[in-house]
């Protein structure tokens, strides 16, 4: 029964933890092209291939595969998506991808080599504006990942998951 409870527990944090990685993933993908768009750019066809088949879905799979904790712990989880704790962590991460994709942007603008995007073509794919907002937002991915990571009293912690 104890076992029953601490794998109930640890699936309950986990589905709070896939969301909130996926509702991050949206984000940062958001901003990113929000921003290029602003230049008359967008990420290539191949960078949204990237970012789902080697970002998104292999961490989303391995993310899970941190265990329960090997005690039960008297707490009980959130229960709740609509909770002032889990709307406050993902609003709060929106607020702080989105400053440091901005930083990155503007930082890069401020480089003596830095050469503006000519605007002259339809597909404005090629640019340094464009490729710092791709790493960064890969980055961000992997980032989001750790910050998400519950740990104890219901998981083990994430350097325990051999999968990531």
């Amino acid at each position: 029964m104890i076992k029953l409870l601490r794998e109930g527990r640890t699936a309950l944090v986990t589905s709070f933890q896939v969301f909130k990685f996926m509702a991050l993933y949206s984000m940062i993908q958001f901003t990113s092209v929000i921003i290029l768009y602003q230049i008359n750019s967008n990420l290539a066809p191949w960078e949204y291939l990237y970012i789902d088949l080697f970002i998104v879905i292999p961490l989303s799979m391995t993310m899970s595969r941190t265990t329960a904790y090997h005690k039960l712990h008297k707490s009980i989880p959130n229960g709740k998506l609509i909770s002032k704790a889990v709307l406050t962590s993902v609003i709060g991460q929106i607020g702080i991808q989105a400053v440091v994709q901005l930083a990155a942007f503007f930082i890069l603008k401020q480089q003596g080599w830095f050469t503006p995007l000519n605007e002259d073509g339809e597909r404005n794919y090629t640019c340094y504006e464009n490729t710092t907002l791709f790493y960064v937002s890969l980055i961000q991915y992997i980032f989001i990942i750790i910050v998400f990571s519950v740990g104890k009293p219901f998981r083990k912690p994430i350097w325990t998951n051999l999968t990531l």
